[in-house]
Parts: C-alpha cells; sequence; structure tokens
C-alpha cells in the first residue's frame, strides 16, 4: 500500500505544485504577520522558517507514512501510538529549537514555558491533520480514476462482444431470411432484390477466415 501511494504520487506531479504554491504562500503570510509584530529582521524570518520546517514534517509524515502504512492497512491502535509519539517528538523538538534561536530576542515568550509548548503543539497538531486531509482528497481521487478505468474496461469488453457477435456467418444468415421475405412476400421485390441478396450472401459465405 506504501508504495501504491507512493506511484499515484509519482503519475501526478501536478497535485506537489499545488502543494508547493500553498506552503510557499504560507510562509509569506508567517513572515509578512511576524515582521508586522517585530522590528527585528531576524526574528520573522527565523520564526517562520523554524515553524514551516515543523509543520511540513508533521503534515507529509501522516501523508506520506503513516496513514498509507498504519492506518490504511487497519492496524489503528498502532497508527494512534505512533502518531502521539510523533507529535510529542516534534513537538519537543521545535520548543527546543526555538529556545535556543529564539529565546535572545523574545525572552518573555520562548522561555519553554507553557505558552510556548501549547502554541506549538496546537499549531503541528493542526498541520498533522493538514496531512490526513491531502491524504483523503489524493485516495479519492485515485478511487475516481479507478472507476473511470473499469467503466472504460467494461464499455471496450461491451464493444468487444458486439463485434465478435458480427460475424459474416450472422450475416450470412440474415441475408438469407431477407431473401425468404423478399421472395414470398412481395412481387416486385422478388425479381430484383434476390440477385443482390444472394450476391452478398455468396461473398460472406467466401469471406476467409481470420487466422
Amino acid at each position: 500500500m506504501y508504495q501504491t501511494q507512493h506511484i499515484f504520487l509519482k503519475k501526478q506531479p501536478k497535485i506537489w505544485w499545488i502543494h508547493a504554491v500553498i506552503w510557499v504562500t504560507f510562509y509569506a503570510l508567517l513572515i509578512l504577520y511576524s515582521i508586522h509584530k517585530w522590528d527585528e529582521i531576524f526574528f520573522p524570518f527565523a520564526k517562520a522558517t523554524i515553524a514551516m520546517i515543523f509543520y511540513i514534517a508533521a503534515a507529509y509524515a501522516n501523508y506520506l507514512w503513516l496513514l498509507p502504512r498504519l492506518f490504511k492497512s487497519g492496524r489503528m491502535t498502532e497508527y494512534l501510538l505512533v502518531a502521539i509519539l510523533f507529535l510529542i517528538i516534534i513537538c519537543t523538538a521545535r520548543s527546543f529549537i526555538e529556545y535556543l534561536i529564539l529565546f535572545p530576542i523574545h525572552k518573555t515568550f520562548y522561555n519553554l514555558g507553557t505558552g510556548q509548548i501549547a502554541l506549538v503543539s496546537m499549531t503541528n497538531l493542526i498541520a498533522f491533520g493538514f496531512g490526513g486531509l491531502v491524504y483523503i482528497t489524493a485516495d479519492y481521487s485515485k478511487l475516481l480514476k479507478k472507476q473511470e478505468e473499469l467503466k472504460r474496461r467494461q464499455t471496450d469488453s461491451e464493444l468487444a462482444l458486439l463485434k465478435s457477435q458480427v460475424q459474416p456467418h450472422f450475416l450470412f444468415n440474415t441475408l438469407n431470411n431477407l431473401y425468404y421475405l423478399a421472395y414470398t412476400h412481395n412481387e416486385k421485390t422478388r425479381r430484383s432484390s434476390p440477385n443482390y441478396l444472394i450476391s452478398c450472401a455468396i461473398l460472406l459465405m467466401k469471406r476467409p477466415k481470420k487466422k
């Protein structure tokens, strides 16, 4: 299932362009928001960059690894345990990195306090959920493509069946029946139509069979 998910992604490069546009736009908004609040140039870029790295890690770990390998295979308990452990690890790592880099600039918030940990946990959880939403969307798109492929194959099979039924012996019998009806029911067609029908029937009868 994990390999299937990657094959599906490789066949849809446009999806990755959409992802890139979304993340770049969000990154720009984070920077603009931070610049609006703080006068330092370094702080907005550092804050937004750290946050984006962990947002992307949370989203795509769920999208490309946890959901395809655990959730999709029905290992729900294992999925929940690994997801909780993963979120604890990335939240702890992000809080510590922000403390090392941002604490000298903003000592009242990035001090490993309750406010910082709560914000980090909430935003990483949202990013983790976004990865799940992306997975559901991609999985639904893949399901629609499979349904379209099945319908196409069914249509091709029906057409092949119809083509196999319209064989020379079928037309030969049909022409013979038409000849009989023309000969017995109408004096005018009795004199003109039979010659054409007999010629077509003989032509079909002599038609070489496909090897």
